[in-house]
């Protein structure tokens, strides 16, 4: 389904800088390939947002369950 980042910021431990910093992204389903780690780790939830949203078919994902993302 359609996969979408609002107002996303990620960051790995506290002092570092933002990987993510305010992402908004829509991904539609289509070639696969491309885009940077972070946004993936982020929708499997294996890090945890700082900030934002990621909304999958409309849901925010921090409501899926983990086995369900996965």
């Amino acid at each position: 389904g359609r996969v979408e980042f609002v107002g996303v910021v990620l960051v790995y431990r506290p002092g570092l800088p933002n990987a993510l910093d305010g992402v908004n992204l829509e991904v539609l389903p289509g070639r696969t390939g491309s885009g940077k780690s972070s946004l993936f780790l982020a929708l499997f939830r294996m890090v945890e947002l700082n900030q934002g949203q990621i909304l999958l078919d409309g849901v925010d994902i921090s409501l899926v369950r983990l086995s369900n993302l996965r």
